[in-house]
């Protein structure tokens, strides 16, 4: 289990918006505060894959990462996804390479 702040990169409008991660088992939930009862969003790590991003878009962002998962779902617009892909950001490359581990280890898909 791991759980902390990262941020992450809105689906339709593309902003950055800092989040509560909770990874635990093959989830990774995250919350838009401390003191949310629900997650705003929900992503099944089952099969997923996790890669450093050197760039994203025009910007190019220190310490990024993406997610593509097979399945999520956005409590806020209801939303289900198949095969979307997730950019995010931690605070550091040490960060940055402690939520890559996990999540990986998370999706039972470990690279050769």
């Amino acid at each position: 289990m791991k759980a902390g702040i990262l941020t992450k990169q809105g689906d339709t409008i593309k902003s950055w918006k800092t989040r509560l991660f909770l990874c635990e088992g093959h989830f990774l939930y995250y919350f838009v505060s401390e003191q949310d009862e629900a997650p705003r969003g929900v992503i099944s790590l089952v099969g997923c894959v996790v890669k450093v991003e050197p760039e994203v878009g025009a910007a190019k962002k220190s310490n990024c990462f993406s997610l593509r998962a097979k399945r999520s779902y956005n409590a806020h617009s209801k939303k289900q996804f198949a095969d979307r892909l997730y950019y995010f950001l931690a605070d550091s490359y040490s960060d940055m390479s402690d939520w890559m581990s996990i999540l990986v280890k998370c999706s039972n898909w470990y690279p050769e």
